[in-house]
């Protein structure tokens, strides 16, 4: 069981990958304390999902979309299909 706060199958919590996505929108580099791999990979896995669900003309920026993404119950990073895409806490 996982504790509050963490997507299921995810090692780093919500609060982390959060940061991870801001940090990179405002300045353009990844964290230095987290592996820079899975970094990228939930920064291209929101790039996906931004374009799946908000659509190709979403102008907003990246840790806005994964807030929305998130109020919409969807798991904002994961390579998961859509109907396989929903939070559970």
């Amino acid at each position: 069981m996982k504790p509050i706060g963490y997507f299921r199958r995810f090692r780093s919590s919500i609060r982390e990958i959060k940061e991870s996505i801001t940090h990179r929108s405002n300045t353009q580099r990844w964290r230095p304390d987290l592996p820079r791999a899975r970094q990228r990979q939930w920064w291209y896995r929101l790039g996906r999902l931004m374009v799946l669900i908000l659509g190709i003309s979403w102008c907003g920026p990246p840790a806005q979309a994964f807030k929305l993404l998130l109020r919409n119950n969807c798991i904002p990073v994961t390579s998961a299909g859509l109907k396989e895409n929903k939070t559970v806490f």
